[in-house]
Parts: C-alpha cells; sequence; structure tokens
C-alpha cells in the first residue's frame, strides 16, 4: 500500500532535510519501501546514513513547501534512530535501511521499521489535500514539463482546493503555482524513436508525358490505405538497416538525417508494381530521421532530397495529405529543374468507397533506364492532353465532389484508357500486359467500370461502391486467375502519413 507523506533524512551537517515522498507500506507497518530518484537529496543522504523518519501527516501546506524546498518545520530528535521527527506530524516511523537496488533510475531501498510513534490523531484528508498532493507531484517535475500544461492542471485542481478546502490549502496551492511560474519550460524534447506509416498511391496516368505544352507531365491518383509502408527510425551507434528494402530506406533516411541512425522497414510492398513504394518508402525513412532532430520538413522538400518526384508529383502530394491528388506538372522549359510539380487539386475520396488491388505477381512495371528509354519514344498529341485535362476537370473531379460513383467510374475508366494509350508504342498497347489487360476486362465486365492499371502497372485498381461490392469482385478475380495475381480490397486514405514518436521526456500522464 502506497502511503502519502514526508520522509526526514539526515543531512550532511547532521540537519534534517524533508521531502514529500510515498513509500509502499506494509499494512502492520513493519517494513516499507523507499524508491527515491538516484540524483536526490534523500537519495544521497540515505546513501551515506541509512536511517530516517517517514511521516505521516494533515497539512496540506506543509506538504506544498517541502515539495519545492521551503519547509523549515519544528522537528525533535528521533528515538531509535540518528534523525529527526516533524512536531507537526500525525505518526512518526523510525526506520532503517536493509538493502538497497540502484539499478535502475529509481533506488529501491528497503527498510525496517524500529519504532512507530502515534503523535495525535489523523483527521483524515479531503478532496483540498488530495489535490494540493496532486499539485505537489507535478511542482516536482514542473522543470521536465511544458509550463502551460502544468499552470492547467494547477488550474484544474484549484477548483477542488477551492470548493473543499481552506486558508493553509490554498496558501499551499498559491506557493505550488508561483514555484512552477519561475521555471522556465524545457524546450521540445527530441524523439528518441520515430515511425512512419504511408499509405500505396495509385496513378490514373500522365496528362502530358512528352512536354508538349507549357508544362509536362502532369496528372492524377489516389492514395489507398493498403498496402502500406511502415519504418522504424531510431538513434544508433552507427548506420543500420534492416527488413524488406532496408538499404533503400536507409540511403533515404540519412539524406535527412544529421547523426547515424538505424531504419528497420516492418513492411513495404513489392516495388515497381504501380503503387508507389519508392517514393513512399523514401519519404518515410526522410521523415523520421529529421523528426529524430527536431525538424518537420515537408514532402515537397523531403523529396527533393531524396530525388523523388522527378516526373509525378502524385505520390509526394499524397503522403502529406492523402486523398485525390491531381499535380499540375513541371515547366517544360526546366528540363534540369529539382522543383517538385505543384498540388492543383486536392479532394477528398468518399470513405466508404473501396478499391481492389490486383497485382500479377511475376510481372514488374518499368523503371530506372527502361523507363527514361521509354518517355523517349513518346509522341506529343495536345489534342490528348486537352481530353485529359477535360475529363479530369468536368468528369473525376464534380463527380467526386458529388459522390457520383457512376460518373466517376466512367470518366476514370476514359481517362485511364487515353492515359495508356499514349505508351501503346513502348508497352505493346493500353495496358502493360496481356494478363493486365484480362484482369481490367473482368472488373468491366462484372460492372466496375473505374478500373485501369497504376502508373507502369502492373497492378491494376478497381473502384467499387462498397466492401460488399469489392469482396465479391476480388473473390471473381482470385477464381479466375489464382496464384498468378494477389488480390485485396482497400480503403482510400484521406489523412497523410501517420507519425509515432517516443522520447525519455515524462508526461503529465506518467507521472501518477
Amino acid at each position: 500500500m502506497i502511503i502519502e507523506g514526508i520522509v526526514s533524512t539526515l543531512d550532511p551537517g547532521g540537519g534534517a532535510h524533508v521531502a514529500p515522498m510515498g513509500p509502499d507500506v506494509d499494512p502492520a507497518l513493519r517494513r516499507i519501501v523507499l524508491a527515491p530518484f538516484g540524483t536526490s537529496t534523500t537519495g544521497a543522504n540515505l546513501r551515506r546514513h541509512p536511517e530516517g523518519v517517514f511521516h505521516v501527516i494533515d497539512d496540506a501546506e506543509l506538504l506544498a513547501r517541502a515539495a519545492i524546498g521551503l519547509a523549515r518545520p519544528d522537528v525533535r530528535p528521533a528515538v531509535s534512530v540518528r534523525g529527526w521527527i516533524l512536531e507537526a506530524a500525525c505518526r512518526a516511523l523510525e526506520f532503517r535501511v536493509t538493502a538497497i537496488d540502484d539499478s535502475s533510475d529509481r533506488i529501491r531501498m528497503e527498510a525496517e521499521v524500529v519504532r512507530a510513534e502515534e503523535i495525535r490523531g489523523f483527521p483524515g484528508w479531503n478532496r483540498a489535500r488530495h489535490a494540493v498532493l496532486e499539485a505537489a507531484i507535478l511542482a516536482t517535475r514542473a522543470h521536465l514539463l511544458p509550463r502551460q500544461a502544468v499552470l492547467e492542471k494547477l488550474a484544474s485542481l484549484a477548483v477542488l482546493v477551492k470548493k473543499t478546502g481552506g486558508p493553509a490549502e490554498e496558501e499551499a496551492l498559491r506557493l505550488l503555482r508561483e514555484h512552477v511560474n519561475a521555471i522556465e519550460s524545457p524546450p521540445p524534447a527530441l524523439p528518441r524513436r520515430v515511425r512512419v506509416t504511408a499509405g500505396s498511391r495509385l496513378h490514373f496516368g500522365l496528362i502530358a508525358p512528352c512536354g508538349d505544352d507549357a508544362r509536362r507531365h502532369g496528372g492524377a491518383g489516389l492514395m489507398v490505405a493498403l498496402p502500406r509502408v511502415e519504418i522504424l527510425v531510431e538513434r544508433s551507434d552507427r548506420p543500420r538497416a534492416s527488413g524488406p528494402l532496408g538499404e533503400r530506406a536507409l540511403e533515404s533516411a540519412t539524406r535527412a538525417a544529421e547523426a547515424p541512425i538505424s531504419v528497420h522497414v516492418e513492411s513495404a510492398p513489392r516495388p515497381h508494381t504501380g503503387l508507389g513504394t519508392g517514393t513512399q518508402l523514401a519519404l518515410a525513412a526522410a521523415k523520421g530521421a529529421a523528426l529524430l532532430d527536431g525538424r518537420d520538413i515537408p514532402a515537397p522538400a523531403l523529396a527533393a532530397r531524396t530525388g523523388r518526384g522527378a516526373r509525378s508529383a502524385i505520390g509526394v502530394h499524397g503522403f502529406d495529405s492523402g486523398g485525390f491528388i491531381v499535380d499540375g506538372g513541371r515547366r517544360s522549359a526546366e528540363p534540369g529543374s529539382s522543383g517538385i510539380a505543384p498540388l492543383v487539386s486536392r479532394i477528398e475520396f468518399p470513405p466508404g468507397w473501396r478499391i481492389v488491388l490486383a497485382t500479377p505477381t511475376s510481372l514488374a512495371g518499368l523503371s530506372g533506364k527502361a523507363e527514361e528509354d521509354a518517355f523517349r519514344k513518346l509522341d506529343a498529341d495536345r489534342g490528348q492532353t486537352a481530353e485529359l485535362c477535360r475529363i479530369v476537370q468536368l468528369g473525376m473531379a464534380p463527380a467526386l465532389a458529388e459522390g457520383d460513383l457512376s460518373a466517376f467510374s466512367t470518366a476514370l475508366g476514359e481517362y485511364g484508357d487515353l492515359a495508356g494509350a499514349r505508351f501503346s508504342r513502348v508497352q505493346g498497347g493500353i495496358f502493360a500486359s496481356p494478363l493486365v489487360a484480362s484482369i481490367v476486362d473482368l472488373a468491366r465486365s462484372l460492372g466496375a467500370r473505374g478500373s485501369g492499371q497504376t502508373s507502369w502497372g502492373p497492378s491494376v485498381y478497381a473502384v467499387c461502391g462498397g466492401a460488399p461490392e469489392a469482396e465479391e469482385l476480388a473473390r471473381a478475380i482470385g477464381r479466375r486467375f489464382g496464384p498468378e495475381v494477389d488480390v485485396l480490397v482497400t480503403e482510400p486514405l484521406n489523412s497523410g502519413a501517420r507519425v509515432e514518436t517516443w522520447s525519455d521526456t515524462p508526461s503529465l500522464h506518467t507521472l501518477a
């Protein structure tokens, strides 16, 4: 049982040092276990002279003064130990330390009660005195916590003091508030570990892949919840990488880090499947590394550091915000520019809609030099560029704003086919392979008109109005293609990457 009270120990000069403490006391009051911090004066005093007195008190003001080092109580010598008894206490337990365990931040000190004295009756505690006790604990941690958060908590405790306390409790709270106000707020604690979770990017097609207008590339796409990238970044004595694509993630993370880090990829979809894995992996790793140093860098700046977003910025802007994304392409007059295409439009995707993803297991999309060579073979077509812009602006975008699945699916199917036709010379048709075409045909024949190939493929998307339709379509694809194709049902992702941080600094929730 924990009992809150005051411990007196012998200071180096032989005087009384008093401090509030809540030791674990057995019901018979024969043994107590104290747990002072290793850096505390009480801990140092008991190491030097392992005797003291624990006091049960009813004086809230004395408790508050002891917590902030202002207590100067009347004392008299203890009887069975070298120490001091507080005259204002209700009960005094003289103790002798018998065992010390200092393997953690708090020292565990087991002690034997060698004498107990009841000085006067204990009238009990009310809500006001309990509020002062909580306030005193806060005050002792005020140098570790944001001052405003502590003051807000003190204000809530003041309500209890005002309702059920008296002058002593009000004075105690005033002293504690003044003490907190005099302490500077600590700087924000840097995390020691960061986990970043990002979704996948579906790319519905480029608008101007040849740079045949004032801008080149541009396009529309969507962030989805699955499959996802999950990366854990930690401080380390040297660079370390683990998990799938770990070395790639570490390379990106080091471009945003100021000290050695460890990167563990907990999950990541297979790269070069049209899901934007490389971009999400790079941004998640760099985001985590920057946050370890206290820098929250937006995705476009992270993309510039990690070499992502050279053509499409759908995944870059989607990493920050999620949703349906339209990027405006990059200026054709600046082929060597490292700038990221601007975000033109971001629309919330209907959360009840579902997306079926089907990925052929033995195929991969173009990347690297093969992708660069493919772009060189494309022909400019301003007519197709204008039509794609029309479909986005007057088809997909308004249909999403109105939640019209039928209109959106029709527009998306038209957009994907037209965008794919621009690449027929390099991929042999609208789609990357006959298998991809067969999956799209099946999805559309079963009512999912908003189906197509994401980026270079081979993944196929199909937009459905809800989970039952999506799950039925997924089963149909599985029955038709078997192990040739991995199939899953996912939700739209209307938020940016999720960040979790851990630090060693305590919060208000860890003080009890």
